[in-house]
């Protein structure tokens, strides 16, 4: 894991995809991810997503869900 949050998100979404899966759980979140996350909603390219901030760990990192 690099310290780009959302490289690695969008890294874990694609090998996810490629997995035929449904759902990735991305432990490491930030403003501008959500904000990503928010415009590929729109897009088509996420259907939904959940964010989890009860469970925050450090300044912007918390625990997220994401759904392809």
């Amino acid at each position: 894991m690099s310290q780009d949050i959302v490289a690695d998100a969008l890294n874990m979404m694609k090998n996810v995809k490629k997995a035929r899966k449904e759902t990735v759980k991305i432990n490491r979140i930030s403003k501008l991810l959500i904000e990503i996350l928010k415009i590929m909603k729109q897009k088509g390219a996420v259907k939904k997503y959940k964010i989890d901030l009860k469970n925050e760990i450090r300044g912007n990192n918390a625990r997220g869900f994401s759904r392809m």
